[in-house]
């Protein structure tokens, strides 16, 4: 549960649209039908995540990695600039399209556990309660449960050095 008091996600507020090419676009979130089941509707990307491309081709060469990494710190700091905070970031919510071909790209996705920022604080779980992926979150992180950019920065360190090894740095 997200303390609103501290720490929103609105992915169709204007001040949360992330407009960058390394970042899926979201066209509409809601609710429909009479259940209320939850939607987003999204940019379609063909291709498949991070962490299928590294469990099945294994280590990649920093001369493909590089580039596409910082295309997506790019798109972060984009993110960034707006008060939004992924706070998930790990293979599987990184996107590769056309993998292999040269307009090859990845993106940014599932910013389901986001939050934006407000300016007295960006603690965003009440006592007790953890989010994010364990081997994936920074120690201030899990000692403090402050969310800021540099826990994204680290969480992309951490993928880095996975998409270069071809393992993960925490197991």
């Amino acid at each position: 549960m997200l303390d609103n008091h501290h720490c929103e996600i609105d992915l169709t507020g204007k001040n949360s649209r992330i407009a960058h090419p390394n970042v899926v676009t979201v066209h509409d979130v809601g609710f429909t039908g009479p259940e209320r089941s939850p939607f987003i509707a999204m940019q379609l990307l063909q291709g498949w995540d991070l962490a299928e491309e590294i469990d099945d081709r294994g280590a990649m060469e920093a001369t493909r990695a590089l580039p596409l990494l910082i295309d997506c710190l790019a798109g972060l700091a984009e993110a960034h600039a707006q008060g939004i905070v992924h706070r998930d970031l790990k293979p599987g919510n990184l996107f590769l399209s056309a993998p292999g071909a040269d307009e090859e790209r990845l993106y940014v996705v599932d910013f389901g556990m986001a939050c934006v920022l407000e300016a007295e604080s960006s603690r965003i779980t009440a006592t007790g309660q953890f989010l994010g992926t364990p081997k994936y979150v920074s120690p201030e992180y899990v000692r403090a449960q402050t969310a800021t950019p540099a826990l994204d920065v680290y969480q992309m360190g951490l993928i880095l050095v996975e998409m270069l090894t071809g393992e993960p740095v925490i197991d």
